[in-house]
């Protein structure tokens, strides 16, 4: 005999979605996980081929798949920059493909190490993206230093400015001061993302 399976009604106010807001293929992943993390996020999200054999939903699953529209290049080995390519932009093609020096789609464009967490999420920690480009605390916030024409460009070190001449070779400012303005002040993330 078949047995009779009761419906189970669950408020979806009572839900918590975790903060980091990723979803694994199985089940939630907690914001510690290694999917949450800024590292995995730009450079192995939807980067990384996924190795699994069974059919899944691609949209839940941090890995790339052959036709998806998430499909991103490495920008490890691919030197592209986040400004979205204004050709692939126009009608979805560009006819530089993976030699593009722009990002193609918005999670090429949002996740690139230039762009990822830069801005204040819109929704603040009312956020409940899976993933979410921006940041939602001040904490989450990354500063990314501008490119580096050389090696030996000071990058605010004391012994790199020692190295580059320190005209009294004291170091009356070394004492570490913020460089983030207050957390309102930071430009807030658009719109529009992909949910």
């Amino acid at each position: 005999t078949r047995k009779k399976r009761k419906m189970l009604h669950i408020n979806p106010r009572s839900i918590q979605i975790p903060q980091s807001g990723l979803f694994d293929c199985d089940d939630i992943v907690d914001s510690n996980d290694l999917y949450s993390s800024d590292e995995f996020r730009m450079y192995d999200f939807k980067v990384r081929r996924c190795a699994r054999g069974r059919a899944h939903d691609w949209t839940d699953c941090p890995y790339a798949h052959p036709g998806e529209k998430a499909r991103r290049r490495d920008p490890r080995k691919f030197h592209y920059a986040g400004t979205p390519c204004p050709d692939f932009k126009k009608d979805g093609h560009c006819d530089k493909a993976d030699g593009c020096e722009f990002a193609h789609g918005v999670f090429e464009s949002w996740l690139h190490p230039q762009r990822y967490r830069t801005q204040a999420c819109k929704d603040g920690l009312d956020c409940r993206r899976r993933v979410c480009f921006f940041a939602h605390t001040p904490e989450q916030l990354r500063v990314v230093s501008p490119k580096k024409s050389s090696i030996d460009t000071y990058d605010g070190s004391p012994m790199r400015r020692m190295k580059n001449g320190s005209s009294n070779g004291l170091f009356m400012d070394s004492s570490p001061k913020s460089i983030l303005a207050p957390w309102a002040e930071y430009e807030i993330s658009p719109p529009v993302s992909p949910d």
